[in-house]
């Protein structure tokens, strides 16, 4: 058995963000501050009943419903400030959302928010619903005054660090082109491995190059491919998504789309002949937006069906693009400009960089926040929903590539990047909504794939896992798939 290391009271520190998360909302230090405990109701159980067949005045149950899940309640609490106003009333007063930060775990500095073993996370809707101030006479001498409040969230969630690789040997040899992640509702899994994981490939080994379709359908415990030559036709698959369950491929060489229906058991690959050719792909829900080249850019409805066409005002190549619910859609070009959408019809535009290096990751954590990244290794931002945009460094910054950007949740992300010719890629993590100074390296055990061909996918709201997909050496002779996985 594992040694249990038990999280510690003593090990905790509290970091709170006045306001929502968001790039320009640091979490600050509150060395007076503790968190209380914290409580959730995951939702009621109602059996239902009918008649027992066997026997009189008996029961059985024939089926259930389970209830949403509740918002959770927790707590801060703290000594009365004498020489200061207290930010608990302050907070409490002002009705403000809070982001609350609980790290445990040893740090040589107490304040630095990047350093900890375990954070829990209330960073949706919490706010204060009651403060309370301890009695401020005593008979007693010196007697200190202490004070605290009750916190209500939408929710809460644990995040520890991302050490580890796990290599799946002998299914990519060559290039991977595109990776994604969808979540399995399927109880008869454990619940770890309610996961399917897809990728996209490109083998140039003998007798012939293939094109390759890998995926596992239990969280990574057991992988299969698929060579996709004989319908491909000599062309490359490029991008990846999923639309219903249902994993759709596009190519940048070859004007239709491809589907495979792994769950039901079909692993034959179906093609769906279109007119365009696509360069990059982002599901959601049961439709998916792709990019092309000179401004093609399109929606997939129907995995079965060819994209119909849309209009977002680009007239380069489209090679980057993400999307959440509610119309949300970011688009990258090769000449420099972001395209956005808060409805799903209207595009504004911008030029983050003020150049023309092209965008060549985007990604939308919410319908404010925006960020994308680009062909000279710089990262930019948006806090009012791509109207104005800054540059936001980190480790590296301003030389490379950056490949892939990805947020699981408002506080926690992702960044691929490529350093540069000759290096490998590096993997950049923050728990502080991107905020400056909080994105920091991922340390891994392990070889990342090199530096050209890192791309990566993660799922929402699990920060605690990550997909990625590349070439192990420099010469790019070796694949690997890898997945950050919880130590």
């Amino acid at each position: 058995m594992a040694t249990f290391d038990a999280a510690r009271t003593s090990q905790s520190r509290v970091f709170i963000a006045e306001g929502l998360p968001g790039p320009d909302n640091p979490p600050l230090f509150q060395g007076c501050l503790v968190m209380g405990g914290a409580s959730q109701s995951q939702g009621d159980v109602e059996y239902i009943y009918c008649p027992d067949p066997e026997k009189y005045d008996g029961f059985i149950i024939v089926g259930e419903i389970v209830g949403r899940e509740e918002g959770v309640e927790t707590g801060l609490s703290g000594h009365f400030p004498l020489s200061a106003l207290s930010d608990i009333v302050k907070w409490g007063s002002a009705k403000t959302p809070l982001a609350i930060y609980c790290h445990f775990g040893v740090s040589s500095n107490p304040q630095n928010f990047n350093v900890y073993k375990k954070a829990v996370i209330f960073d949706d809707r919490a706010r204060i619903t009651s403060t309370d101030i301890e009695d401020m006479g005593s008979l007693e001498e010196s007697a200190r005054i202490g004070q605290s409040a009750s916190i209500s969230a939408a929710g809460y969630y644990e995040v520890v660090p991302l050490n580890y690789i796990a290599r799946v040997d002998n299914l990519i040899v060559d290039t991977g082109h595109g990776c994604a992640i969808d979540r399995l509702y399927d109880d008869s899994l454990p619940i770890d491995n309610r996961y399917a994981f897809y990728v996209v490939a490109h083998n140039t080994g003998t007798p012939s190059a293939t094109q390759e379709f890998i995926y596992s359908v239990d969280g990574g415990q057991n992988w299969g491919e698929i060579d996709f030559s004989s319908v491909a036709g000599g062309n490359t698959l490029d991008g990846i998504a999923v639309i219903n369950g249902v994993p759709v491929i596009i190519s940048k060489t070859v004007t239709s789309t491809f589907y495979v229906d792994v769950l039901s058991g079909d692993v034959t690959p179906t093609v769906v002949a279109g007119t365009v050719a696509w360069n990059c792909i982002s599901s959601v829900g049961n439709a998916a937006y792709v990019g092309g080249f000179s401004g093609d850019f399109g929606i997939i409805e129907d995995y079965t069906s060819v994209p119909v066409e849309m209009t977002i005002g680009s007239s380069a190549d489209v090679v980057s693009v993400h999307a959440l619910p509610g119309g949300i859609i970011l688009a990258g070009d090769a000449a420099g400009k972001v395209f956005y959408s808060t409805d799903g019809i209207n595009f504004g535009s911008a030029n983050p960089g003020g150049g023309s290096d092209a965008i060549t990751a985007v990604c939308a954590v919410n319908d404010s926040v925006f960020w994308a990244g680009d062909a000279a290794g710089k990262l930019f931002y948006s806090t009012n929903s791509g109207q104005t945009w800054s540059e936001r460094g980190f480790p590296g910054s301003d030389s490379g590539v950056v490949t892939g950007i990805v947020f699981p949740t408002l506080s926690v992300g992702f960044i691929s990047h490529n350093p540069g010719a000759g290096t490998q890629a590096v993997l950049l993590k923050t728990t502080g909504a991107g905020t400056v100074g909080s994105w920091v390296k991922v340390p891994v055990a392990g070889a990342l794939p090199s530096a050209d061909n890192l791309l990566i996918a993660g799922v929402r709201d699990n920060p605690n896992l990550l997909l990625g997909t590349g070439a192990l050496d420099q010469a790019e002779t070796d694949g690997v798939i890898m997945l950050g996985l919880p130590s």
